[in-house]
């Protein structure tokens, strides 16, 4: 029996729900089952189990899959080590899989091969990669050949017909539908999974203004970009032996990293390092070093890396400034100045927290509060990680930037965790009282915009209110409001949440939603928050007074202030009556 046909065979015999239920305690919900999620940290089930589909989906973190995906998830395996493994589980005989590898792949890798071996052929002292290679990167193309780096050039077409069929160069990817060779022009990488198999090749124009900049082997079954590591197949060796691994936004890079001796470096092909790349790498190493580019591109990407990482990955990030990629710093500095650099390299968490801070006006109340609401879960993976000295500079840092005592600051994160909202299950339906009660328990903005995110009908209200109190709102809620429809469609606000909010307000959101089940109680709730936001710029207002009152020395100005605050403070106590009677009546 081939790979193929027993992994058939274990889907038929081994159910979903039977084999989860081994690992982690599930609940019944309707025709399906539900539980936390053994990959990130919950209070409230967001892992679902259909038996039906004999799948399973994360609402919190995305995870998704298969008996396969989620034992190779859970084990930290590949994929064949999980079939080995549920196949001894459950006393199913496994085949010799080695004596049954599949034949299309190694047709494919064959295939791959003589390709990668005819476009190295090509990068000759003749061919323009090679003046590109030797002058405007100062590489030497020799050192490229064991990284299988080539050349494909305008005529490569007639000698890649002696080399296979045009119906075989189409479906590897080679020529188009009219048989011309999409590489044409280009500097070729070749592409290889981590036994170092061709499985893709990656086209680079010389010319700047050549578009697009790359063209990258399409999807296959054997080839998918986001899963794939630039030279991870080199540099695995290393990164066991030396114990952390470098990675890398560009292909430049990494090689130059290679060339000069530095050999635990990949780079990734993606917008970020994915929790594959991740389990992947985790095989012989849990130390990661971020070199990515100092632009916003590699900002981001490292922002989109860290929602991906496992509470066991030391991540670190590399300064390169005031250049922009290792690329640019060797070249300019040295490879000795670079090793220097890997000594100076920042937590993940601290460099986060760092960017975190330069979005927020710190000179304004709203500013100080979300900067320490958003650096919640940079504060929770380093306590996580249990490593108490990282959480204590975060939190050190925290108190420089926003003048408050450090000790202040540990009592309300411990407090903050304690009360953190999404106490109430998924599926369960307490009394109203209590469920009113929890609401109380969010802030307005939160309550706002999950009604937001899930009830359609609710959007114009709510969008008025945050432009209404702007000024009032916390930041990351002003900023995600302000570009709602205008930089995004509302339909598609979900896409967009992670650039404004961090994981843990983002699972929030999406734990919350089942709880707002009565149609006819939104304007109740809404009414509520506005309220409070009401109530909040009056507070505000109040606060503001009080400092003029105690700088002011014209005694007419501050009976003035003191009308205006006593003003202030009539409204704030009739909006507290109203809400009061509010309540009673709803009860």
């Amino acid at each position: 029996m081939g790979l193929k046909s027993f992994v058939q065979k274990i889907k038929g015999e081994v159910n979903i729900v039977d084999l989860i239920s081994s690992y982690i305690e599930l609940q019944k919900s309707g025709r399906n089952y539900k539980a936390l999620c053994p990959f990130h940290q919950e209070k409230t089930p967001s892992f679902y189990i259909y038996e039906n589909t004999q799948s399973y989906h994360c609402f919190g973190c995305g995870a998704s899959g298969d008996i396969f995906s989620f034992v190779q998830n859970h084990q930290n395996i590949d994929f064949i080590d999980a079939v080995k493994f549920i196949a001894h589980k459950y006393s199913l005989p496994m085949p010799d899989i080695e004596n049954n590898k599949d034949p299309e792949f190694i047709q494919y890798t064959n295939d791959m091969k003589k390709l990668e071996l005819f476009f190295m052929n090509n990068l000759s002292k003749k061919s323009p990669a090679w003046d590109y290679l030797k002058n405007k990167r100062a590489i030497d193309p020799d050192s490229l050949k064991e990284l299988g780096v080539g050349w494909s050039a305008y005529e490569d077409s007639k000698g890649l017909l002696d080399i296979l069929d045009p119906e075989r160069l189409k479906e590897l990817g080679i020529f188009n539908d009219r048989a011309n060779n999409i590489f044409s022009n280009r500097l070729m990488f070749s592409l290889h999974d981590r036994d170092g198999n061709v499985i893709g090749f990656s086209g680079r124009g010389l010319d700047e203004e050549q578009k697009p900049k790359y063209i990258n082997s399409p999807q296959t079954k054997y080839f998918n970009k986001s899963s794939v590591l630039y030279l991870y197949d080199k540099a695995k060796a290393s990164i066991r032996e030396v114990d952390f691994v470098i990675i890398t936004e560009g292909y430049f890079d990494a090689i130059r990293l290679f060339i000069n001796g530095i050999k635990n470096t990949v780079a990734i092909m993606g917008t970020s390092l994915s929790k594959d790349h991740m389990k992947e790498i985790s095989r012989y190493t849990n130390k990661f070093v971020f070199a990515l580019d100092s632009d916003q591109a590699g900002q981001t990407a490292i922002e989109k890396s860290f929602q991906n990482l496992d509470k066991n990955i030391n991540a670190l990030v590399l300064n390169l400034s005031p250049v922009k990629d290792p690329d640019d710093y060797v070249q300019k500095f040295g490879i000795e100045s670079f090793q220097n650099t890997l000594l100076k390299a920042i937590s993940m968490e601290e460099f986060l927290l760092n960017i975190l801070r330069k979005r927020f006006n710190l000179e304004k109340e709203t500013g100080r509060d979300s900067l320490i609401s958003n650096s919640r879960a940079i504060l929770a993976r380093a306590k996580r990680m249990g490593n108490i000295s990282r959480f204590d500079k975060l939190i050190s840092k925290l108190s420089d930037w926003t003048n408050l005592d450090k000790k202040l600051l540990l009592e309300s994160w411990n407090a903050d965790r304690r009360n953190s909202p999404g106490q109430i299950p998924l599926g369960q339906n307490p009394q109203r009282k209590q469920k009113r009660t929890e609401f109380k328990n969010l802030d307005p903005e939160e309550e706002l915009t999950v009604l937001y995110l899930f009830h359609p009908t609710t959007r114009l209200k709510i969008e008025r209110l945050f432009q209404e109190y702007a000024d009032t709102v916390k930041d990351s809620y002003a900023r995600f409001f302000l570009n709602v429809r205008e930089q995004f469609n509302p339909d598609d606000a979900a896409d967009y949440l992670q650039d404004y909010f961090t994981t843990d307000k983002i699972e929030g959101f999406f734990r919350q939603f089942e709880r707002y089940d009565k149609v006819d109680s939104f304007p109740n709730i809404i009414d509520d928050c506005e309220k409070a936001l009401k109530k909040r710029e009056l507070k505000n207002k109040m606060m503001e007074i009080d400092r003029l009152i105690e700088s002011s020395q014209e005694i007419k100005d501050k009976l003035t202030l003191i009308s205006n605050r006593l003003q202030l403070s009539k409204e704030i106590n009739q909006l507290n009556m109203n809400e009061g009677r509010a309540i009673n009546e709803r009860e």
